[in-house]
């Protein structure tokens, strides 16, 4: 549907190639220093690298080695990408797919508000979130919302007026 959904993001999407993306800076170590998370990003990267250094505009800084120093680093706390990455991600806790399904107690209540126009993800990202919630029986409150962006969608009212509405319905 390219009058609703166009792409917002560049070629690495989330994980961008210069590590300029936002999500770059949330799996990094702070505002100075973001980080590469992808594993799909560095297995393309290194299985086309000698051709994508022949293409104009090509900088080293690209190289999956970049990929694979990042996912080595740790924090203050000594977590490395890769454990950021999976509590960042719900689907880690909800789907047989990943290790951590079942190591975490999930919120019995959840709201999912997405406008059909935001184009930082696929559509499917939300669905298949709220698809593993209620596959949980867990009590998943998901709308799509027209004419919507990346951004705290309503079909009517605040989402902060709504969000607490519901809370208060939920408990």
């Amino acid at each position: 549907m390219k009058s609703q959904k166009n792409a917002s993001k560049s070629v690495g999407a989330l994980d961008g190639y210069d590590r300029s993306q936002t999500e770059n800076t949330v799996m990094g170590i702070g505002a100075d220093e973001p980080l590469h998370f992808s594993e799909s990003s560095a297995s393309v990267l290194k299985q086309n690298e000698e051709k994508y250094a022949k293409a104009s505009g090509w900088n080293s800084d690209y190289a999956a080695s970049g990929y694979e120093s990042d996912f080595k680093t740790t924090d203050a706390q000594g977590t490395d990408v890769e454990t950021r990455m999976n509590m960042y991600n719900p689907m880690y806790f909800l789907s047989e797919h990943y290790a951590g399904e079942g190591t975490s107690t999930v919120a019995p209540n959840w709201r999912i508000r997405t406008g059909i126009k935001q184009g930082d993800t696929a559509t499917t990202v939300e669905y298949n979130l709220a698809l593993a919630l209620k596959a949980k029986g867990i009590d998943t409150d998901f709308a799509t919302i027209w004419g919507q962006g990346h951004t705290m969608a309503e079909l009517e009212g605040d989402s902060t007026s709504n969000f607490i509405e519901w809370v208060k319905q939920a408990t």
